[in-house]
Protein backbone atom coordinates (compact mmCIF):
# COMPACT_ATOMS: atom_id res chain seq x y z
CA UNK A 1 0.00 0.00 0.00
CA UNK A 2 2.58 2.53 0.09
CA UNK A 3 2.94 2.34 -3.36
CA UNK A 4 -1.06 4.37 -2.88
CA UNK A 5 0.94 6.97 -1.29
CA UNK A 6 3.92 6.90 -3.61
CA UNK A 7 1.39 7.66 -6.36
CA UNK A 8 -0.51 9.99 -4.90
CA UNK A 9 2.52 11.95 -3.60
CA UNK A 10 3.95 11.83 -7.18
CA UNK A 11 1.13 13.36 -8.21
CA UNK A 12 1.26 16.29 -5.52
CA UNK A 13 -1.90 15.30 -4.73
CA UNK A 14 -3.27 15.11 -0.93
CA UNK A 15 -5.53 12.04 0.84
CA UNK A 16 -8.59 14.03 0.36
CA UNK A 17 -8.14 14.63 -3.07
CA UNK A 18 -8.24 10.91 -3.99
CA UNK A 19 -10.64 10.37 -1.22
CA UNK A 20 -12.84 12.99 -3.27
CA UNK A 21 -12.08 11.18 -6.25
CA UNK A 22 -13.05 7.27 -5.38
CA UNK A 23 -15.83 8.71 -3.22
CA UNK A 24 -14.50 7.76 0.32
CA UNK A 25 -13.58 9.52 3.20
CA UNK A 26 -10.28 11.22 3.95
CA UNK A 27 -10.23 9.10 6.73
CA UNK A 28 -11.02 5.97 5.07
CA UNK A 29 -8.30 6.86 2.23
CA UNK A 30 -5.71 7.03 4.95
CA UNK A 31 -6.41 4.06 6.01
CA UNK A 32 -5.99 2.23 3.38
CA UNK A 33 -2.45 3.57 2.44
CA UNK A 34 -1.72 2.24 6.06
CA UNK A 35 -2.92 -1.10 5.34
CA UNK A 36 -5.15 -1.24 7.88
CA UNK A 37 -8.21 -1.51 5.97
CA UNK A 38 -8.27 -3.09 2.27
CA UNK A 39 -9.39 -0.96 -0.59
CA UNK A 40 -12.86 -2.73 -2.39
CA UNK A 41 -12.68 -3.60 -5.92
CA UNK A 42 -15.19 -0.51 -6.82
CA UNK A 43 -12.62 1.85 -5.75
CA UNK A 44 -9.83 -0.19 -7.05
CA UNK A 45 -11.11 0.29 -10.50
CA UNK A 46 -11.74 4.25 -10.24
CA UNK A 47 -8.20 4.78 -8.70
CA UNK A 48 -6.58 2.80 -11.50
CA UNK A 49 -8.32 4.28 -14.25
CA UNK A 50 -7.39 8.13 -12.61
CA UNK A 51 -3.79 6.90 -12.25
CA UNK A 52 -3.93 5.97 -16.15
CA UNK A 53 -5.37 9.49 -17.69
CA UNK A 54 -2.94 11.30 -15.15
Amino acid sequence: MNRLKDLREDRDLKQKDIAKIINVSQVAYSYYELEKREIDLTSLKILANFIIQA
